[in-house]
């Protein structure tokens, strides 16, 4: 409000309590923060870091691939609902699967997992009504490795994942396997999350200064190039 004098100023602090005072420094400082992020020096930033945030989230996709998860079999006339467990070695190479337990806590070693593909023979991901095995809403979250014919006897390795976050994040792993895009909103939003927090960290120096919202003009050039500088 600008209050003109002293006396005004302390009248108005009377009216407001502390929960409102430090709802109003939030507010001023996403708001400060806000006019930052979308400054043009900020953004040429983002740019020049998303490629190495972009390469952290995928790296993290693979690691979590290499832990291995539990999926659903999809169901078969001959057959009840099974669960298998599937990882992704250490080299990136193959994805190793076996039937397992539904109560399965413990991750198996790869050495227990006799089935195998090879990342090599997988020409590409396919989702939701895509996949041969969907047939159904309970299987929303169903993705299947479509193999190269010829290779393999099976066409296509099947999941079904029992949540949104299993199913976005190997969906997501094997996009990098197959040096793709990741597509995923799941991937989207933590690159996005990764970048704001790397950018707050690197303006850490600056806090206090304000941050033009246009970029300083570049300056003439000199009329000639003759100086030099003499020790």
């Amino acid at each position: 409000l600008q209050p003109p004098n002293l006396d005004q100023f302390q009248k108005r602090l009377q009216l407001l309590t502390y929960k409102e005072i430090t709802e109003i420094w939030q507010n001023e400082r996403r708001s400060t923060e806000a006019k930052e992020m979308n400054a043009p020096q900020i953004q040429k930033l983002k740019d020049e870091l998303r490629r190495d945030i972009d390469e952290v989230v995928q790296q993290q996709r693979l690691r979590i691939l290499e832990e291995g998860a539990r999926f659903r079999n999809p169901p078969k006339r001959s057959s009840r609902d099974k669960f298998f467990f599937c990882r992704l070695s250490p080299n990136h190479k193959l994805f190793h699967y076996d039937e397992c337990d539904e109560k399965a806590t413990k991750v198996p070693p790869l050495d227990d997992l006799t089935k195998k593909v090879s990342v090599s023979d997988i020409k590409s991901i396919a989702t939701g009504k895509e996949c041969p095995h969907h047939k159904s809403r309970k299987q929303q979250y169903a993705f299947s490795l479509m193999l190269e014919s010829g290779k393999t006897e099976a066409v296509s390795l099947d999941f079904v994942a029992a949540e949104e976050e299993l199913y976005n994040i190997w969906h997501d792993g094997v996009k990098v396997l197959l040096r793709e895009t990741m597509v995923t909103e799941a991937a989207a939003r933590d690159i996005e999350m990764l970048l704001n927090m790397e950018i707050k960290l690197q303006l850490l120096d600056v806090e206090g200064v304000t941050i033009p919202s246009d970029l300083p003009p570049v300056p003439p050039l000199p009329p000639n190039y003759n100086f030099c500088y003499n020790l």
